[in-house]
């Protein structure tokens, strides 16, 4: 044999060796860390129908009350603004003076009740969003590794890959 057909036999020889020994894919050649089998992540979850109109009606009565009480809040100064001393009022006093000094009173008394409860009403609603937090569900996803695949057709081959999902 001369030098160069026994080059060829050993490269033939080495090509028949390596073809011999199985490959697999399985087996990281190259010292990576093997991709993750699972994705992991966090998903909020949502309020139920019912909790969410009971955060709104509460939020709503408070807006509401509140502005009733501002209302009666705006009355009583306008009342007492006529009564003041400094609207230089001279002579005696009078039923109408009462009933504007009366009508201060009762205003100022109702703007109190209305900002007392719409604090408790806004309150609620704080508390009502406080507890009724849904929290997070953690959701796992399973991935796998693509398989091929090797279709018969007729004058031929489909080769692809099937990735699950």
């Amino acid at each position: 044999m001369s030098a160069g057909n026994l080059g060829i036999a050993l490269v033939a020889a080495a090509g028949v060796a390596v073809a011999a020994v199985p490959a697999r894919a399985d087996t990281d050649y190259f010292g990576a860390k093997p991709a993750p089998t699972e994705i992991k992540y966090r998903k909020a979850r949502s309020r139920t129908a019912g909790q969410k109109l009971t955060i709104g009606g509460l939020a709503a009565g408070g807006v509401l009350a509140g502005a009733v009480g501002l209302y009666f809040h705006l009355d009583s100064r306008d009342a007492a603004d006529e009564l003041s001393a400094d609207a230089e009022i001279v002579g005696t006093w009078t039923a109408d003076r009462q009933a504007t000094y009366d009508r201060a009173g009762s205003s100022g008394i109702k703007a109190i009740v209305g900002y007392s409860v719409g604090a408790l009403l806004l309150g609620g609603a704080v508390v009502a969003l406080w507890k009724t937090e849904p929290g997070e569900d953690e959701v796992v996803l399973t991935t796998r590794r693509a398989a091929p695949t090797l279709e018969p057709v007729a004058g031929g081959a489909v080769v692809g890959g099937v990735w699950p999902w």
